[in-house]
């Protein structure tokens, strides 16, 4: 059995009676064990909370002339709210636990997956019909462009830049700076750290090898940057 299954099971059963096979499930999944524990710790709020007493004919009396005014009435359910806030509390954390919230996944998988996309970019993309005047600017051009400002990156000494373009590494928009070094074209890929669902360590760099090309990569800020050789 899944825990999707067991899921299934719970929202629909009518009574407390287990199967074996929901049994075996709970004996080995914690989660799901969290949800049996938060759904009985619900039912006990719920008849704490809600339980029927014999009310005083006075205050009975002193309730029926407070209902007859609704803003009154309206300062009087403050107590039902804080009665019921627990359960309510509780029945969030049940609903969270049965369906929990996707979480959005950025555009790279893996370091393996920018070094693929920048590699076919710096291969297929040109100088031409791209931007020179983010070399007097880099900063309010990638602003401009891609909505975050990229500082220039620090690259190999002497390498000169050739032009700056707005491209897109699968569904990525990213900013892709074009340098020369002694002869050779290189490039450097710039986007925000939450659109790739790894991790980089702070002050290291990541050296991908393919074929006849290699990868860097490295975290500045809150960006991460791909440099193509």
């Amino acid at each position: 059995m899944t825990c999707e299954t067991f899921r299934q099971w719970f929202l629909d059963h009518e009574s407390d009676e287990m199967t074996d096979a929901i049994r075996a499930h709970l004996a080995d999944c914690e989660k799901c064990q969290q949800i049996i524990a938060l759904d009985q710790t619900l039912e006990q709020k719920l008849h704490n909370s809600f339980e029927q007493l014999e009310v005083p004919a006075r205050l009975q009396e002193r309730l029926d002339q407070n209902m007859r005014g609704s803003t009154r009435w309206l300062r009087k359910s403050g107590r039902l709210r804080q009665i019921a806030a627990p359960a309510l509390a509780i029945a969030a954390m049940l609903i969270f636990f049965l369906f929990p919230l996707a979480s959005e996944k950025g555009s790279f998988a893996s370091m393996d997956t920018v070094g693929q996309l920048a590699i076919s970019d710096h291969l297929s993309h040109g100088t031409k019909g791209c931007t020179s005047s983010a070399l007097l600017d880099l900063e309010s051009y990638s602003l401009r462009e891609l909505g975050y400002a990229v500082k220039p990156p620090t690259v190999p000494e002497g390498a000169k830049l050739l032009a700056a373009a707005k491209c897109q590494l699968g569904d990525c928009d990213t900013l892709h700076l074009m340098y020369s070094l002694a002869g050779k074209a290189f490039s450097v890929f710039v986007f925000p750290e939450d659109e790739a669902d790894f991790k980089l360590a702070a002050g290291r760099s990541y050296s991908l090898d393919f074929g006849n090309h290699q990868v860097t990569l490295w975290q500045t800020g809150e960006q991460i940057q791909a440099m193509v050789i």
